[in-house]
């Protein structure tokens, strides 16, 4: 199923609003490219991006991917709004459970 068009408002509006000043030049590109279920865009190689990411992930493990895992202090680093965006910007809603992609 395509998203609809207000998904693409939302991830423009994180790329070039919200996320603008760590973000590579890169435009946010569908996949697939026929109908896009879902939408990427790159972010630069930066010291405090590289520290963020450490908190929020652990070597890889299973076939060389890296594995999100949740930092013990969660409640100090993510607000109610922060986690909400961070569902609709990597988790799925399956039979009452709120997961997180690969």
């Amino acid at each position: 199923m395509a998203l609809k068009a207000n998904t693409i408002e939302y991830i423009n509006h994180l790329r070039y609003v919200i996320y603008d000043q760590i973000c590579t030049t890169t435009a946010p590109t569908g996949y697939p490219k026929v109908s896009p279920t879902q939408y990427w865009f790159a972010t630069r190689a930066l010291p405090c991006l590289t520290i963020l990411h450490s908190l929020w992930s652990a070597k890889p493990i299973v076939d060389g991917r890296w594995v999100k895992r949740l930092p013990n202090n969660i409640g100090e680093l993510l607000t109610p709004i922060g986690l909400v965006h961070w569902i609709m910007g990597d988790g799925y809603w399956d039979r009452g459970v709120i997961g997180f992609a690969d």
